[in-house]
């Protein structure tokens, strides 16, 4: 690798273009995920990214509920979402579920 860049990804100040931007499980705590994916994907061929969505641990709170025992609980976007955020990019856009 030529450069590896590590940092908070809403605090991160990107000045190049890159081949690739990775990320495993931190967009979903974003405050303002759109507006990093379009940062994100102006500075990269290729965008891969990981993040929970809407029903992760559905199971886990449905559990939690049924024995009443109070959680935290926090709402991750919809695919439909994610996808609608990185449409505009006219990039190839694959995702799975």
């Amino acid at each position: 690798y030529d450069e590896i860049i590590h940092g908070d990804i809403e605090k991160i100040s990107l000045q190049d273009n890159y081949d690739l931007i990775a990320s495993n499980m931190c967009l979903q705590w974003a405050d303002n995920m759109d507006v990093i994916l379009n940062t994100l994907q102006r500075h990269t061929k290729i965008l891969a990214f990981s993040c929970l969505l809407e029903n992760s641990f559905k199971e886990w709170y449905e559990l939690l509920e049924e024995h009443d025992i109070k959680h935290a609980s926090r709402s991750y976007p919809s695919q439909k979402k994610i996808t609608s955020l990185i449409t505009n990019s006219n990039k190839t856009i694959s995702t799975e579920s």
